[in-house]
């Protein structure tokens, strides 16, 4: 039996942010003096949107409960929507697995090994079309998150899709991520060059982005990916001046291609993380509501009120998510989510406690889902807009927040903007300076997890993990084996070559893919021949 022990008295010595913000003892009236509350926060619903985008928010609308899926065949990937819409989930949302991203078939030697493993294996129509049966895409809302080149590809199997089943692609609402900037693993220059060369790639996402504009009014044709450059350690500052950043970038090139800001702006949404820091969180999306406002009515001109919105989906942090005491992540991802509610997403994923040991169980997402109608039901956190609006520590903290990341934005301008800062790997030095002073934090416990570097004992047991199985993934690579046999060459053959002679400058690629899909080329097929064009050697 153990000795009882007096604890002794403790106390937080830790006063600052995440991202080394200085946070006082106390906030008073005095913090806010010469505040301009119609300048900088205003109404809900009204410019510049610090508040929200809407002035009902969620008494008019509940957020979009939209947890991620995706893994094994396609009808695997299918059976788990179905299984998460029936418990209550309110959006679709699939994540590829790694050939896809990268813009491989399953029976690629590279990646055999990987198909459906982490993530949705589609390459054809068929696929498709097996992963959405039964789903009204014509009444759901679809996330779909890959980058280009799987992206462009995507679109095209989606809008095949649509004419398939007598569905005017016009009418599909949701969003397809096709943010060329999103690492998917590794370090994220390397991660980005390594399959693909970086400039034409992005220039692709811009042709997804035109097409869309011109055929799919009400379909997202791109949502920055802030959350992924967060996940590799950067703070909550450097979050929101690397993703505008990333979105000016993708905004310019879209303006050279002769489309105005209001044709495709109210299109643009962004992917956001909601760490543990709780106040910085919800002050860091309320200063980037502000902040894409003011950029696109005052710098690009745009004269829609939906353009100057940032519309963001939230995703609890996997960087939070540890694997000892893995229930301890419960409660982690419940705050993460009550801060992505009080800051004012449009939709959450809450991550599964299980994600550190494996891909979530069904047992495990179906807490994930609860811990979000718990916040939508229970807590009262979506009765009124903008709750925090008003509180000194957050508006002062907002004003902070934002003043830091145009800092860090205005840094990244000047060295050429963010495609440059990526290619001379500036971007790269300051995600790992971030990065090791992450791990000296923790290592050092001065910054503390539960579990991990304070309150150790006592450990759960470790849950029962999820593995996508050896012969669901070999099944992925027999079944497009089959499938380029059956079909033949000559039609999908002659479609590649046409897409080839399409590549050059000036040219929108996508009829020339939705040609290459609807003549059953594949994915991978397509990613090939665009390498090609493009010149591009993998170095493998």
């Amino acid at each position: 039996m153990a000795n009882f022990q007096t604890p002794q008295p403790e106390r937080l010595s830790r006063g600052i942010t995440d991202s080394g913000l200085p946070v006082k003892e106390a906030y008073v009236p005095e913090d806010m003096s010469g505040y301009d509350y119609a300048k900088n926060s205003g109404h809900p619903g009204s410019y510049p949107f610090t508040r929200g985008v809407h002035t009902d928010m969620y008494r008019g609308r509940l957020w979009t409960r939209r947890n991620q899926c995706g893994f094994g065949t396609p009808r695997d990937t299918n059976e788990r929507i179905k299984y998460l819409f029936s418990q209550g989930q309110t959006g679709l949302s699939v994540s590829f697995d790694l050939p896809t991203h990268h813009g491989f078939d399953p029976d690629h030697p590279l990646a055999q090994a990987e198909a459906g493993r982490i993530g949705a294996s589609v390459v054809n129509l068929q696929d498709i079309d097996e992963m959405l049966a039964g789903i009204p895409i014509d009444q759901v809302s679809l996330t779909l998150v890959t980058r280009p080149p799987a992206s462009a590809v995507i679109v095209a199997l989606l809008m095949s899709l649509a004419r398939k089943r007598g569905v005017d692609p016009a009418s599909i609402q949701g969003t397809i991520m096709n943010d060329p900037f999103a690492q998917v693993a590794g370090a994220t220059i390397d991660t980005l060059t390594h399959f693909l060369p970086l400039e034409p790639t992005v220039e692709l996402a811009v042709d997804v982005i035109e097409h869309c504009a011109q055929h799919m009014p009400l379909f997202n044709s791109i949502g920055i990916n802030a959350y992924n450059m967060r996940e590799t350690g950067i703070s909550a500052v450097q979050e929101a001046a690397f993703g505008l950043a990333a979105a000016i970038e993708i905004v310019e090139r879209t303006l050279k291609r002769g489309l105005k800001i209001d044709q495709f702006a109210p299109r643009i949404s962004f992917y956001c993380s909601a760490g543990m820091d709780f106040f910085e969180e919800i002050a860091k999306f309320r200063a980037l509501r502000r902040m894409w406002a003011r950029i696109v009515r005052e710098e690009f001109g745009a004269q829609n009120p939906r353009s100057w919105w940032f519309r963001f989906a939230c995703q609890t942090a996997g960087l939070s998510l540890q694997a000892p005491q893995p229930l301890n992540n419960i409660v982690r991802t419940s705050i993460e989510n009550l801060a992505a509610v009080l800051g004012g997403a449009q939709s959450v994923h809450t991550n599964a406690y299980d994600e550190p040991l494996s891909l979530p169980s069904e047992s495990s997402v179906r807490t994930a889902l609860r811990t979000q109608q718990i916040v939508a039901y229970e807590t009262g956190a979506g009765r009124t807009t903008d709750p925090l609006g008003g509180s000194y520590f957050v508006e002062n903290l907002t004003d902070r927040v934002e003043e830091a990341a145009l800092k860090t934005l205005s840094d990244i301008r000047s060295r050429g903007g963010f495609l440059a800062c990526l290619q001379s790997r500036w971007l790269e030095s300051q995600i790992l300076e971030a990065r090791t002073e992450l791990l000296r934090g923790i290592d050092t416990a001065e910054r503390v997890l539960v579990g991990v570097n304070a309150f150790t004992e006592g450990a759960d047991s470790t849950p029962q993990v999820f593995r996508v199985a050896d012969d669901a993934c070999q099944a992925r690579v027999d079944a497009v084996r089959r499938f380029k046999v059956e079909r033949g060459t000559a039609d999908s053959q002659a479609a590649l070559e046409r897409l080839q002679a399409t590549v050059g400058p000036g040219q929108n690629l996508m009829p020339a893919i939705i040609e290459a899909v609807q003549a059953s080329a594949t994915l991978g097929e397509i990613a090939d021949s665009l390498r090609q064009a493009w010149g591009f050697r993998m170095d493998t």
